[in-house]
Order: C-alpha cells, then structure tokens, then sequence
C-alpha cells in the first residue's frame, strides 16, 4: 500500500505529533530504500544518531540523512572510490595467487569478486568473507572455478544462517557442485532443511553442522532420495542424539549377505524390540545400501523399550539386564554403548509423550507429537510440560495434555513458506544500526562493481609501468658501472695490489707462527700495542697486515694520507701518478709499507735498524727462526747458532763444522756468502726438537 508522504517534505521532527514523526519516517525510509537498493559501501565510515537524544525519531532521520551525505560524497570522490577499489582489488589478486588462476581469466574473476563482494555486503558480509570462500571453494574441490556473485551469496547465506565458519559452508556446497546438485538447487535443499528443522522443534544451526561435517561420507553411500535421504539423516541424528558415523558404519557391515544373516541371527537371540528391528536380514541389507537413513530410524525404534518411567522416583530406570541387551546389540551394530543408552532415554521420553498425548489428547500428527516430544520437559511432579512464548513474548507452561494446535504453533513458532527464508533470517539477527551499515556498505561496493576507478587507471597504465620498469633497470646498471669506476679510480690500482700482497703476506705468517707455536710450546708469547714479540724478539708488527681496517698502516686510504701527510710536512704537495712529491723529495718507509712498482725512497731514517727483502722471502725468514737461535735485526747481522744433543759420542769433522755453516748461510742470506760475526763452535751437547743429530 503507498504510504502517505503528505506534509513531510522539510518536516520538523521535533514536533510533538508522534504519529506524523511515525508516517513521515516510513516516508523517508521507503525514499532510501528505493535510491539505494542493491548497492552498497565498506562499515567502518558507518556512523549513526541513534540513541544521541531523547528524540528517537529524530535521531533516525539524522543518521539517514548523514548516510546520504556521505553516499553523494562517494559517489564525487574520486579518491574514495579509487581507495576502496584498491582494497578489493589488492584482496582479489592475493586470491587469485593462491588458487593459481591463469592471467587470462584474471579479468573474469576480478569482475566476479567485485559483484561477489557487493552481494554479501548487503548480510554484512567483508571483503576478506567473500576472499575466504573462493579460496575455501578452491581448496575444497581442487578446481580453479570462478564462482559468480549469486554462488558466493548462496555459500555465505547459508554459512550466517546456519552459524557456520566459511570452509564449513564452501565444502557443503562444493560436495553437492560434485554430486551434480547446482548451487540454486543446493540453496533450496539447505533452505528447506533449516525451515524443516525449526518446524519440529530443532535446533537448525546442529542439524546443518551434523550434514557438513558428514557429507563428505554420506555422499560415498547410495541414497535412493539422495540429497533428501542425507538431510533426513542429519535430521534424525540431532533428534535421537545419534552419531551419524555410527549409523553409516553400521550401513557399511550389512552391506554383505553374510554378515547380516550373521548380525541378524545374533540380534534375534536378543529378542523383543531388537528382534523386531532387525530380524529380517534381507530387509536390513536393502536398507543399509539403499536407505540409510531409515536403517538408522529403525535402531531408535529398538531402544524406545528399553527403559521405563518409574512413578514413584520420578525418573527413568535403567535395568541391568536392558544395558546387557544394549552392549549385544551395540557389538552387533558397530555402535558404542554409550551412544546406545543416549538414544534409548531419548526414545523413551518421546515415546511416553507421544503415547500421552495418543491417550488424552489425539489431535496432533505423528511428526507434531515427535516435536513436542523433543520439547518438553520433567516437571517437579512428574508430568510432562512444554515452555510456550507468547505473541508479546510472555512465558507460558502447560501440561501436554493441555495443549490445543494453537499452543503447538506458538511452541515451535515454524517459519511461513516464503521465498529468501535465509535472508530474512539474517536480517532478523541483525540490529538496526548493523542493517543501516549493510546499506551504506552495499552501495560503496556495488558502485566499484559498476564503475572501477583503479581498473581503469591499472589497464591505461600498463605500458607506462612497463617502460618504468625498463628505464629503472637501465638506470640502474649505468649507476653501477658508474660507481665501479670511480671507486676503481679512486683507490687505484696500487692499492688493490698492495691488498693483495698484504692479504697473502698476512696468511703466509699466520701459517707459520702456527707452526713454530707448536715446534716451541714453552716460548713466552706477548703482545702489546699490536706488536707480537717471542722471547723478546720482534717479528713483526701484524698491524700492517690488516687489509682494510683503517687503524692499519697498510690500509690502502692510510698509507696514501701517509704520503700525502710527508709531502705536506716537507712545504710539498703528492703527485700520485708519480708516487712522489712534486718537488721531488722522496717518501721514507720508517713506519713501514709495500712497494709494488719501481720508486725512490729514504729507508733507515727512522732511527732503528730495518728488514728490507722481498714478500716472497718473507716465509723463508720466518722459518728460519725455528731452528731454535735468537735472530738480531741491527746494523750488522750477528747470527748466534747452538745445536745441542744428549749423544756423548757426537762428534763434528772441521770439514762438518765448515758444511754445516755454508748450508745455515745459505738459508738465511739466500747464497750472499757468509756473514760476519757466525759462531762456528759446535760441541757434542747439541740436539734439535723432535730428534737427535
């Protein structure tokens, strides 16, 4: 019916006429309602009025007059748009990574999340729910299937109604996809189910968590209603507390001729309900690979006896001879015992209600009763009573042989047989500001699904990243080749070769230190400031040998600021292409250095005496020493040799003696003849480390 919107235009809702405020309200509503349906924004710019002042109606209009401010704002901000088309953009390519989508399709699926995205924004639905379920769908079925934006409405419908997570709901509908039930089909089967298992009384949000979580086994088995068979079982299990598992396994063992004559002749010993149950072994076995679901209501029916109403306590007794009856039958079915006792007091207590109810008041079906059944509850006297809600939602208790047929809709209250049952579901657990967000959500994100502001800048950008990326490269190999080379020049070559001779003397004394440490372990080791002397003996000072730590007088930087510092001193300046200062005075090596190509230079200057040979000789120098003599730098080499043994008998020729001098010479002065000073006295004590003479 067209409402009357006479007078509202500018109406001022602070006037006290509440029944104008109510129609001129309504009035605005349905005016947004028809601009903005099927559209949508994200929540988080969601602000609203409501509650703010004691003018409920008023705060209303505030909200929704706020709402469509913004939504004109939206729809004339570039910036906004682009903003939040990048975040769907940067969630739909993240998606399409992960489920390995081929850049070919990549257009359709960006479109298809888009769309999805605005669907479910109107349940207050997010762009990471609809990221969730492609890739949940994905995972499920192992297929890259672009999901179009109904089926993903479908799934995340059924995943809000039903409370369940997004893979609980992706796999259920992949499971019916491969059963060859289509997504509408599968909507309306899960649809019925929910508005079937609230019509008597279930819980629906169990029942559609029992059919998730055993579809992937159910759908292994021949069900000749199929997907009605599997939803009457998910039924049947939340009502009798049965474990669906235990009823396919059961299925699974009387599949086979022989084992259910054998299970049946063993279950006809027992006798009574169980008999009667499954006494017929063919009739098993029909229903076991043909009707599960009715195979699993007989073992209900064959536990209903086992227990009995006892007046006096109040409560139902549980014979000792009724658990033996259930343990035989329970190794026979395949099912725990304690899922057996479950089922039997379930049983027990609708049967008694529904026997109640046959006696004193036969006006309700079969399934009716078993509704009322699954509902009521032991009084403090012992009768059976129900819990009924009015229609202002006042609590009511009655007796079951009170109840009339208005009683038992308002107990279980089923839903009307209307179309989109799910959706008014949801928008019934929603409060008013979450379903003004949905709105505002849903118009932002169905704009980007029209028009795309960051789709059109990313394809009329393509070639102008492309040549960025082309140029970035280039500029970046001329960059490094620019800065080797001037590093090359600038630390020149004299420099990388000094490294490399310094890096290679360094080794060489390192190794042979090693080895005269090990030839010599008692000789006292200290070092100070950098200086490594032996028994008082200056080697060498290592600090020269430290490549590029710039403390070290050989680090390249250093001895070029050495020269440079000697030039200055002397009122000169350094030329480095001569290696010498421009007014010819020569460097001096007191401190130390490597010399790699021809140049003059002052020596000795220093005050104390100095080693000069070259690198190669550096080794045979070192070695020298672990013959066991004190070698003396100075002015005139004095080279004192003792050679001591423990063999009295040891003695040495002159032409020994001159033999043994000529050789040792040989070594240390590398064949430049006999040095002054060399001690030629040898005796018969003389013995080297690790052997004698």
């Amino acid at each position: 019916m067209a409402l009357d919107c006479t007078g509202c235009d500018g109406y001022d809702y602070n006037d006290s006429d509440w029944g104008k405020q109510v129609r001129c309200l309504r009035c605005e509503v349905q005016s947004l309602k028809s601009e903005v349906q099927g559209l949508g924004r994200e929540t988080k710019g969601f602000t609203s009025e409501l509650g703010k002042s004691n003018q409920i109606f008023g705060d209303m209009l505030s909200t929704i007059g706020a709402m469509r401010k913004r939504m004109y704002e939206f729809t004339t901000s570039t910036s906004q748009q682009y903003e939040l088309a990048e975040k769907i953009a940067e969630a739909y390519k993240e998606v399409g990574l992960s489920i390995g989508l081929s850049v070919e399709r990549s257009k359709g699926f960006s479109q298809a999340f888009k769309g999805s995205v605005a669907e479910i924004a109107r349940f207050g639905g997010t762009i990471d729910d609809a990221a969730r379920i492609y890739e949940e769908f994905a995972e499920s079925s192992g297929r890259v299937r672009i999901l179009g934006k109904d089926e993903v409405k479908e799934i995340y419908q059924l995943g809000k109604a039903a409370n369940l997570v997004g893979s609980e709901s992706a796999a259920l509908f992949e499971t019916f996809d491969l059963m060859g039930v289509g997504f509408e089909r599968a909507g309306d089967h899960l649809e019925n189910l929910i508005k079937e298992s609230q019509s008597i009384g279930l819980n629906s949000s169990k029942v559609m968590k029992v059919l998730s979580n055993n579809m992937g086994r159910m759908q292994t088995f021949s069900f000749a209603n199929g997907v009605e068979g599997m939803t009457q079982m998910s039924k049947l299990a939340v009502k009798m507390r049965m474990d669906v598992g235990d009823m396919l396994g059961m299925a699974e063992k009387f599949y086979q001729p022989e084992a259910a004559i054998e299970a049946a002749a063993e279950l006809q010993l027992l006798g009574g309900d169980i008999a009667k149950a499954f006494g017929d072994p063919f009739e098993t076995m029909y229903l076991a690979r043909n009707k599960p679901e009715e195979l699993a209501a007989k073992v209900g029916d064959m536990v209903e006896g086992m227990m009995t109403f006892n007046e006096e306590t109040k409560q139902y007794d549980f014979p000792a001879e009724a658990r033996m009856q259930l343990k035989a039958a329970g190794d026979q079915l395949g099912i725990n015992v304690d899922k057996m006792v479950e089922m039997a007091r379930q049983s027990a207590k609708i049967g008694d209600v529904k026997d109640k109810l046959t006696m004193d008041n036969p006006i309700f079906s079969e399934e009716e009763m078993e509704s009322i059944g699954s509902m009521a509850r032991m009084s403090k006297d012992g009768g059976f009573v129900v819990d009924i809600y009015d229609e202002n939602g006042e609590k009511q208790t009655k007796a079951i042989e009170e109840l009339v047929d208005n009683d038992l809709t308002m107990l279980v209250q089923p839903p009307k047989d209307e179309q989109d049952y799910m959706t008014k579901m949801i928008d019934n657990s929603m409060t008013t500001n979450q379903l003004l967000k949905s709105i505002e959500d849903t118009f932002q994100k169905s704009f980007i699904e029209g028009f795309d502001v960051y789709q059109l800048l990313e394809d009329g950008s393509k070639e102008t990243i492309k040549a960025t990326r082309d140029m970035t490269r280039k500029s970046l190999e001329g960059a490094m080749e620019a800065y080797k080379e001037t590093m090359m020049n600038e630390i020149g070559g004299l420099a990388i070769n000094e490294l490399e001779a310094t890096d290679k003397a360094m080794a060489d004394y390192i190794n042979s230190l090693g080895n005269f440490l090990d030839e010599q372990p008692d000789m006292d080791i200290k070092i100070k400031d950098a200086v490594i002397s032996i028994n008082g003996v200056t080697n060498m000072n290592p600090s020269q040998n430290q490549g590029n730590n710039p403390n070290t007088n050989l680090n390249p930087a250093a001895i070029l600021q050495k020269k440079k510092d000697f030039c200055t001193n002397n009122g000169s300046t350094y030329d480095e292409s001569t290696g010498l200062c421009d007014d010819g005075t020569t460097p001096q090596f007191a401190t130390g250095g490597i010399v790699t190509k021809p140049m003059k230079a002052i020596v000795g200057e220093g005050g104390e005496p100095e080693a000069i040979f070259p690198l190669s000789k550096l080794e045979t120098f070192i070695q020298n020493q672990k013959m066991g003599g004190e070698v003396t730098l100075g002015g005139d080499a004095n080279i004192t040799l003792n050679i001591k043994s423990d063999n009295p008998n040891l003695t040495f020729s002159e032409t020994d003696k001159s033999e043994i001098i000529k050789t040792i010479t040989n070594v240390i002065v590398n064949g430049a003849g006999n040095p002054s000073g060399l001690d030629s006295g040898l005796s018969n004590q003389t013995m080297l480390t690790g052997g004698n003479l």
